[in-house]
């Protein structure tokens, strides 16, 4: 019976020929693309260094320093970082000579307010003054041998160089904002990233508090997208305009795809990505098509965990996206589809952390998809029992440090419930669908080129005249891999699986052209 190692040798193969196909980059798009984030940026860094200043006074700050928005987000530092990191068991550890992250201790959230209040302190606005004893020049004289005063060269021990003295007012700074967990909590304090802004903007009733957190969300992401995307892009994009993008199949803990020189997989879903607006054809008249999975990750989730009312609404064609939208509007918190899907999939990875209209849904979903719940119980506990889980294809995965908790739990629950259905999702049924594609492509004798694989789609660069050969292609790959999977694995999927085909200029302006199921 072939393995998951097998498989992934036969992807390395369709990768080396993806990276030697390269993507064709539309340089005057991506620099207009810059252009228009990095004017994007001017304007939402001036508005939150406004709201900033109006909230913490004349204390300086950085909004690329983790630490700084930290304090400004939640109004408290640690007394002493050392001793705030070893009580909460933040940060990472070295384990056999290798930096693990630490599982932070579990809080009640009626203790956990008390051990913060205790081991950190309120942030005031401040004012700030010339400094008397240098008069702002932040270097003092000394009185030599001769006993003539030198020029200003010592660092003033009063305001320590600045020139500056920054005196604290009566009026707490920053936007007061509380944690949820210990999950919440960094080394250095508090953590800032998209998931915990995004959180506390839906919870939070001040109206400048909600906009600085909303603002520092897009901050943070048009940052990475010039870092990450457009400076990389430009970094190693050739002479030709062809992108050799590296793929790498042994980086991510799932064994999903990822690449680097630059990152094309770490991007929002979705596609609406402007970033994907610079992957062109590469021929006069040739088309981008692209052949996505629909709800790959639930449908897959419905199969490990044989839930019925799973499968029985993903056969039934229930709006999954629409329902979370519905019950997260009712909950008090209106949301449309779109911005419904962050939150439709996340209890089968474990969350059930949120804003309480997301709390609501969440506990809504697990109770409604009991097959998946009882799956989960199963699976934590085989877990803490053998180490270890074992996928249908093979693939396994090592939790060594797998336990009961005092408190009834399991440590590192999460990762256990995430990565049974994220790897046999993208680890190894779109890597099939892949391989499959590349191959059939050849049989086929066409000149299109399969370029890339993110998430749950393949990209293929498509030669004018050959776009419905294309679409049967990749019909034909993605959704022939139940039959794969019985022929290679012995494994019988039972749940449909379902795909959407889209065609454009671009891989962002794309219509869609085939949707079709195994049903």
């Amino acid at each position: 019976m072939k393995t998951a190692v097998d498989l992934m040798n036969d992807f390395c193969y369709v990768l080396t020929q993806m990276e030697l196909n390269g993507i064709q980059i539309d340089m005057d798009a991506l620099y207009q693309l810059e252009e228009d984030y990095e004017a994007e940026l001017i304007t939402l860094t001036e508005r939150l260094e406004d709201l900033a200043r109006e909230a913490v006074g004349d204390t300086p700050f950085s909004l690329n320093s983790g630490e700084d928005k930290s304090w400004i987000v939640f109004s408290r530092k640690p007394y002493d970082k050392t001793a705030w990191k070893e009580f909460f068991n933040l940060g990472s550890e070295k384990v056999n000579g290798v930096p693990k992250p630490r599982i932070p201790k579990r809080i009640e959230p009626k203790v956990l307010g008390e051990a913060i209040t205790k081991r950190s302190f309120l942030i005031y606005k401040t004012k700030a003054r010339q400094c008397d004893n240098c008069g702002g020049l932040g270097k003092i004289s000394f009185r030599k041998k001769d006993g003539n005063w030198s020029k200003p060269t010592r660092k003033c021990p009063t305001c320590g160089s600045c020139g500056i003295i920054y005196e604290p007012t009566s009026e707490v700074a920053g936007f007061k904002q509380g944690v949820s967990s210990t999950q919440d909590l960094a080394a250095h304090g508090y953590k800032t990233e998209k998931d915990i802004l995004h959180r506390l903007a839906t919870r939070t009733t001040d109206d400048k508090a909600k906009e600085f957190l909303t603002s520092m969300v897009r901050f943070n992401a048009i940052t990475s997208y010039l870092n990450t995307y457009i400076a990389g892009i430009k970094r190693y994009v050739g002479r030709d305009g062809i992108l050799h993008t590296q793929f790498m199949q042994c980086v991510t803990k799932t064994g999903r795809l990822s690449s680097r020189s630059p990152n094309l997989h770490n991007q929002p879903r979705g596609g609406t990505f402007p970033i994907r607006k610079v992957v062109v054809s590469r021929w006069e008249g040739g088309s981008i098509t692209e052949g996505d999975y629909s709800q790959l990750e639930f449908r897959v989730a419905a199969e490990l965990s044989k839930c019925l009312i799973a499968r029985n609404d993903i056969i039934s064609g229930a709006d999954v996206h629409q329902r979370t939208a519905d019950t997260l509007t009712e909950a008090g918190q209106p949301t449309d589809r779109q911005g419904a899907k962050e939150h439709t999939f996340k209890p089968l990875y474990g969350g059930m952390s949120g804003s309480k209209a997301e709390r609501t849904y969440y506990k809504e979903f697990i109770n409604k998809y009991i097959g998946i719940k009882r799956w989960h119980n199963k699976i934590l506990d085989i877990a803490c029992v053998h180490k270890k889980l074992t996928l249908p294809t093979g693939r396994v995965y090592y939790f060594p440090w797998a336990k009961r908790t005092k408190h009834g739990g399991v440590s590192g629950a999460t990762k256990i419930k995430n990565y049974p259905v994220q790897g046999f999702a993208t680890a190894d049924i779109v890597p099939l669908g892949a391989t499959k594609l590349y191959h059939t492509l050849k049989e086929e004798k066409l000149k299109s080129l399969l370029i890339n694989e993110v998430h749950d789609s393949v990209v293929v660069d498509t030669y004018p005249g050959e776009e419905e050969a294309v679409l049967n292609c990749i019909r034909t790959a993605l959704l022939g891999v139940i039959d794969d999977l019985d022929e290679m694995f012995n494994y019988n999927f039972t749940v449909p699986l379902a795909i959407e085909i889209k065609r454009g200029a671009n891989w962002l302006e794309m219509d869609v052209v085939l949707e079709a199921s195994t049903e």
